[in-house]
């Protein structure tokens, strides 16, 4: 990313073939200090302002409450 930017949008998706609604946990590595929590119905784009230049990776972990399963998914934004 460079430094010019402004601000920077992601559009997370989860696909949930449960009639449970699992928790979902994100952050952008390299500027959140900690993850957020939410539910899979809830999750909304998220923006990122005030972000310096370089590479950062988006982690998405999925919480299965059922099974106890965790996955986790993470994207290099350049």
């Amino acid at each position: 990313i460079s430094s010019g930017i402004r601000k920077v949008t992601i559009y997370g998706f989860v696909f949930n073939y449960s009639l449970v609604d699992p928790a979902i946990s994100y952050y952008l590595d390299g500027f959140d200090t900690q993850e957020t929590m939410v539910k899979r119905a809830d999750m909304a784009p998220v923006d990122y302002t005030n972000l310096r230049g370089g590479s950062y990776r988006f982690v998405m972990k999925l919480y299965d409450s059922v099974s106890k399963h965790t996955e986790t998914v993470s994207v290099r934004i350049e």
